[in-house]
């Protein structure tokens, strides 16, 4: 454990003082505010910066205080203001810039999603949500303050062993950011629901200590602050998986939200990062695209679920990160993993699963020289099912083609439906002729399938197109190529008259013509 002196607590900009003062008077004017801020030109001048940023949509152009305090108002005012005086005094120690910014960049999406929330479940809380949001881990700012060099040896300590900082400060310091910072809050004097709100901030609902009734109205205070601490995480740490459950859970637990509503909030929350994250100076934009975010937390959460799998295996505990909270959490966390890898209509992989598992093939088949097989199927006439029995019975066809098509396939197969009425398998080392066989079956099987939607029997044919190549290093353009060229072959398929099978030359050549007939062995595509 690393050894601590005693840390002197840091104090309040004055401004920031007077602030929370008139923050909590419900009958404070707002030239009080305007006067306050007034001695303090740097945060008159982001306030004014604010006020014309499309952040605030004010729509019209702000050249003063009390014009910028009186159309943004005082919910939004004060702790903008708050946060600007606190991040003024931080970032002016350049020792720790990196660890300052990094800190910012959290409190920030914190305080935006605790405002996010409140907006939808607290509507006259929302300057309050955002204040507590920014405030809840205050104390690691005195952490980075009185050794930076041991608090960055925390943050590598937590990501090289993707654990969350609190175990991490834990492990090595002896103090954490919920400790100080309610000794912080205690100290400023400030409402006794914030400092609540705090300590509660990394539990789920089942375990908020001093949770008020039902009804009360700080209930949902404390797990909004809950929620904002685990999305600053799945923003701003490595490991997003666990964040990513904590904060269903949370949301659908103490919000009665559902999964869409999970991921409005973090659409939100990133979209409000990207306008607000320059008046912080910090950079939003580097915590990369909400796919990439997605892709990491599952293949975070499904290293947990490998590592629970072993685990039992040896009758050993499972990981407690996941495990000691809530026995639903590992349902919860299947559920995710299904809604970024199925799509959901037809339960077939989606099309994102499919591209990523294809650059996995490709480079996996090279050193055991080979092949990789793809056949695109497309239910014939589909615009005309739509047009004449109705979208539902569209919807009812999909389903049941992807489950005539899954049954087909072997196991080491990758179904996906890849957009629209479109399918796409994945076939590893498979002769042409062996594609030209899977395809028929997939067809005859297709055709002979009884197609029934509220009593009316839909005939429905399915057009196949395939191909098949080995890839001899790893060059750009060969998964295109192989793409492409089963794609045109499944068009050459409904120009010779739909329910049909076409197996493509090598990708080499440029356009189909070869029906179920084996074609020649692929050539090995490369450089």
């Amino acid at each position: 454990m690393h050894s601590t002196t005693k840390m002197t607590m840091p104090t309040l900009p004055t401004v920031a003082v007077r602030l929370l003062e008139l923050y909590d008077d419900p009958d404070v004017d707002l030239s009080d505010i305007v006067d306050l801020l007034q001695t303090d030109p740097a945060i008159t001048a982001k306030i004014i910066k604010a006020a014309n940023s499309p952040a605030y949509g004010i729509g019209r152009e702000v050249s003063n205080l009390r014009q910028a305090i009186s159309l943004l108002g005082k919910s939004i005012v004060a702790p903008l203001a708050l946060s600007f005086s606190l991040s003024d005094k931080s970032m002016q120690s350049p020792a720790a810039a990196e660890l300052f910014r990094r800190y910012w960049l959290q409190a920030i999406v914190q305080a935006i999603t605790a405002e996010s929330l409140a907006k939808k479940y607290a509507k006259n809380k929302v300057g309050e949500w955002f204040v507590t949001g920014l405030l809840s881990s205050i104390g690691r700012l005195a952490l980075i303050n009185h050794d930076p060099e041991a608090y960055d040896k925390v943050m590598a300590h937590a990501e090289a062993n993707c654990i969350s900082l609190h175990e991490a400060e834990e492990q090595l310091l002896e103090t954490t950011t919920i400790g100080l910072s309610l000794e912080m809050l205690q100290e400023w004097n400030l409402p006794q629901r914030w400092i609540d709100a705090t300590a509660n901030q990394i539990r789920l609902v089942e375990q908020l200590e001093g949770l008020p009734e039902e009804g009360m109205p700080h209930g949902l205070l404390f797990v909004g602050v809950a929620t904002a601490s685990a999305v600053g995480s799945y923003f701003c740490r490595n490991c997003q998986g666990e964040s990513l459950v904590h904060i269903v859970h949370l949301m659908e637990e103490g919000f009665g939200a559902t999964e869409q509503d999970v991921d409005e909030l973090i659409d939100t929350v990133r979209e409000r990062l990207a306008a607000v994250s320059h008046l912080f100076q910090v950079k939003g934009a580097t915590q990369g695209s909400p796919t990439r975010l997605m892709s990491m937390a599952m293949e975070h959460l499904a290293s947990l679920a490998v590592s629970n799998a072993i685990a039992k295996r040896n009758n050993e505990q499972p990981s407690e990160e996941l495990l000691q909270q809530n026995g639903s959490l590992m349902a919860r966390i299947e559920r995710l993993m299904q809604r970024s890898t199925l799509d959901a209509l037809t339960g077939a992989h989606n099309r994102g699963y499919f591209d990523d598992r294809f650059a996995e093939q490709i480079s996996e088949v090279i050193p055991a020289s080979q092949s990789i097989g793809i056949v695109f199927a497309d239910v014939d006439h589909f615009k005309a099912v739509n047009d004449t029995h109705g979208h539902l019975a569209g919807d009812d066809v999909l389903r049941k083609v992807a489950e005539v098509l899954q049954s087909v396939v072997r196991s080491s197969d990758l179904l996906a439906r890849y957009g629209g009425e479109e399918f796409v398998i994945m076939v590893t080392d498979p002769r042409p002729d062996e594609l030209a066989a899977l395809g028929e079956r997939l067809r005859k099987q297709v055709e002979e399938q009884d197609f029934t939607f509220e009593g009316t029997v839909i005939p429905v044919t399915i057009s196949l197109g395939a191909a098949v190549a080995r890839p001899v290093s790893m060059v750009d353009g060969f998964g295109h190529r192989l793409i492409s060229t089963a794609d045109k072959a499944m068009y050459e398929a409904k120009r010779q008259g739909r329910n049909c099978v076409v197996v493509a030359d090598s990708p080499q050549q440029t356009s189909p013509a070869q029906n179920t007939a084996a074609p020649p062995a692929p050539a090995p595509v490369g450089v």
